[in-house]
């Protein structure tokens, strides 16, 4: 019998014949038939077609088992077939006649044997045709077209069906999740998404940068990778391993996994993430669609700030090394209560046991998964989910009358927010009650999820002497005037601490290499972003104290660009730079922006709808950071002239590499070394691909060499002509 069948013995209506499962019918596991009945003559010709054409159905749904009807019948092959109700009596939907549903019990399914035909009685079925989830039309009429327009219209379609299938029937796993892999609508959209990831520029191991899924050659990979997920040969590499800085000096694991790993994960992503948020809970917001730092926030002060909730004590959580303790059996035994698709599994246990690679050293992943992979996010809210429903559970929070019950009795109640790793529990007993309950959840992630909470991060705090979370500060106070309490969010000293120092490194003395209008630029990105992060807050003061600091390092930075030196000029510096009306300093069209005129918009915490369930088309979720890794400095370093120069310089090539013909990854070198205030002349321009760039910098190359040569020529005047003449491909320009 299929997977969703269960043990209920309901029967259907006999006004559709449609028997009862308890009837002694000799139907085999996985065949049922959908025919025309002899006493049904009046049937349309769509319904006659839907039913000769039933061959198409051999899969039908296969992938989220969906839900329907049940009939019994005598095997093909002994030539009796039991007879069938008319469709007419049954929900309507298609030639078919029938529409998928869920009932109470999620037990009813139509299925149609692999290895059967309804016309013939036996031969062979399309096991990969591409059809809409759940449908029961025949294929050709729900095919999907593969091209670009049409996948970013039929992948939505396919997650809604995905996300309403998980909501409806909490219990369900999914089987053949496999097979949308290698649809070429989700292969297609996971590139497109790709491509406006900012991370998909830097290549792993293999070396392929994301400019290879442009133009024809996406047509070339896509037929590529589909080949390799359906013939199985597809094997995850090994992810190579970087370290970035973390803000309190301390140094935090990256991973980077090869085009293809990235491309399958993002395929993966596609279908998985609509399933797994119909389960996760309301109180989880890191890296989820349509939630943010900013909603976490929300709810965190839209449930303390209610005067009846007295919640005095705040645990500040923290789980130590969370991404490189990840449980790899856990994870997928987590995985098992929804999949059921052993090939998917299989292919998430191929990611997690990759490995990584640390210079030209190889280690092995016994544990965690890869910080920084397209798939790594959604795998640790599964992970943490688990969490969340023991939480729940401990918390009461779904039963209101024994939370009121549970604190008559003088006992502590419970409340979470939850960012990634991150979290925040809110209790209004007693400070022994909080310890207690703490040492309880300590002991509770290392049993069952073997996590540690981290002893340095993971503290008591008074509401009263507020606390940080995601950058902002929370804290209890009473509101001017009264003696009402009332909870005001702001962002941290330490984030505005941050922001004064990188406004300071970026007007050091150092950085007056770069231009008057191209320094203003780059404040103002910095301050906007900084600005938008904050400005949903009480942040009045902190936006004016950054943009009052601001002003002062920018005068101070044109001093050293104009005169050389700090100690004279101020007042002809600010009677040429300085606009009197509007109070900031202005280059050309470009003026400082004032952070104190930022408009204060506070985010008000809602219930926020399924996201796969709204109609609406789903963003990638991303984390709001408004500080910036490292600066360099300008936005243009090269000058205005610098894009048309380079465009023109590969439009007059073809878009390719100068020695080998390559055309993907390719860099625009200049042949001349450029200087700042030098012209991008075209002439001084050749592409080459990334490789061949890298070899142009050493001095004493071949390509170095050969480029020494056209440098030569380039002061007789003789480039055009050796421009003109030098070959596309070949060992020589």
């Amino acid at each position: 019998m299929s997977g969703d069948m269960t043990s209920t013995r309901e029967p259907w209506s006999e006004g559709s014949r449609i028997v009862n499962r308890s009837s002694k019918g000799n139907l085999r596991g996985g065949d049922a038939l959908v025919r025309r009945s002899a006493e049904s003559p009046d049937q349309s010709p769509e319904q006659e077609h839907g039913a000769q054409d039933a061959s198409v159905l051999g899969r039908i749904a296969a992938v989220s088992q969906p839900t329907g009807l049940y009939t019994e019948s005598t095997s093909p092959r002994r030539g009796s077939i039991r007879e069938q109700g008319t469709v007419a009596e049954l929900p309507h939907e298609g030639p078919a006649g029938m529409r998928p549903g869920c009932s109470a019990t999620c037990g009813w399914v139509i299925v149609v044997g692999a290895g059967e035909s309804p016309v013939q009685g036996e031969g062979p079925q399309e096991p990969s045709r591409e059809r809409a989830l759940g449908d029961d039309r025949p294929a050709i009429a729900c095919r999907i077209r593969t091209d670009c327009e049409r996948s970013m219209t039929r992948v939505p379609d396919l997650q809604q069906r995905l996300a309403q299938k998980a909501t409806e029937c909490p219990q369900h796993r999914f089987g053949h999740l496999y097979d949308l892999l290698t649809w070429d609508s989700v292969l297609d959209a996971a590139a497109t998404r790709l491509l406006a990831n900012k991370g998909s520029r830097t290549p792993g191991l293999d070396g392929l940068r994301s400019g290879i899924l442009r133009g024809e050659s996406r047509e070339f990979h896509l037929a590529r990778l589909k080949e390799q997920l359906r013939a199985g040969t597809f094997e995850p590499m090994p992810v190579k391993r970087v370290y970035i800085p973390k803000k309190n000096g301390k140094m935090r694991p990256l991973g980077i996994p090869t085009l293809y790993d990235r491309w399958v994960q993002m395929a993966l992503k596609l279908i998985l993430e609509p399933i797994f948020e119909s389960d996760f809970t309301n109180f989880s917001h890191g890296f989820r669609p349509g939630r943010s730092c900013h909603t976490a926030i929300a709810q965190a002060h839209n449930w303390t700030a209610v005067r009846r909730r007295h919640y005095d004590w705040v645990i500040e959580g923290d789980i130590q090394g969370f991404f490189d303790h990840v449980h790899h059996k856990k994870l997928l035994s987590l995985l098992r209560q929804r999949i059921r698709d052993q090939r998917l599994l299989g292919l998430i246990w191929g990611f997690l046991r990759a490995g990584v690679m640390e210079g030209q050293l190889f280690k092995r992943t016994s544990e965690g998964t890869p910080q920084g992979g397209v798939l790594s996010p959604l795998l640790a809210n599964i992970y943490l989910n688990h969490f969340d429903r023991w939480f729940a559970r401990r918390a009461m929070l779904a039963n209101q009358p024994a939370r009121d019950k549970n604190r008559k009795a003088g006992h502590a109640n419970f409340l979470m927010v939850r960012y990634a790793d991150d979290f925040v529990v809110f209790s209004n007993g007693t400070k022994e009650e909080t310890a207690a309950f703490t040492e309880e959840m300590r002991e509770w992630l290392a049993s069952d999820l073997r996590l540690t909470l981290s002893a340095e991060k993971t503290t008591i705090t008074h509401f009263r002497d507020g606390f940080d979370f995601l950058g902002f500060t929370l804290k209890k106070t009473n509101a001017r005037g009264s003696q009402r309490e009332v909870v005001v969010t702001y962002p941290s000293t330490e984030s505005v601490q941050r922001a004064v120092r990188h406004i300071t490194d970026m007007t050091a003395r150092d950085q007056t290499l770069h231009s008057h209008e191209d320094q203003i630029r780059a404040l103002n990105a910095f301050m906007r972003g900084w600005g938008e992060y904050f400005r949903h807050s009480s942040a009045k003061r902190a936006l004016a104290y950054v943009s009052s600091h601001a002003h002062m390092r920018l005068w101070r930075w044109l001093l050293v660009k104009d005169t050389g030196t700090v100690g004279q000029g101020y007042r002809r510096i600010k009677a040429k730079y300085y606009d009197r009306s509007t109070y900031t300093w202005k280059v050309g069209n470009y003026r400082l922006m004032k952070l104190a005129s930022m408009k204060i918009d506070y985010v008000r915490h809602h219930t926020l709808p399924h996201p796969y369930l709204t109609g609406q088309p789903v963003q990638d979720a991303a984390p709001l950071d408004p500080f910036h890794v490292t600066w360099d400095g300008a936005t243009n370093r090269r000058g205005n002239d610098w894009t048309p120069a380079r465009e023109q310089a590969l439009e007059e090539t073809g878009h390719t590499c100068a020695i080998c013909g390559r055309s993907d990854g390719v860099e625009v070198h200049h042949i001349e070394r450029y200087r700042p205030g030098r012209a991008n002349r075209v002439e001084n321009l050749v592409p080459l691909c990334h490789e061949h760039h890298l070899a142009a910098a050493r001095r004493n190359s071949e390509v170095s060499r050969q480029l020494r040569e056209i440098k030569r020529q380039l002061g007789s005047g003789e480039l055009g002509a050796v421009k003109v003449a030098r070959p596309v491909r070949g060992e020589e320009l």
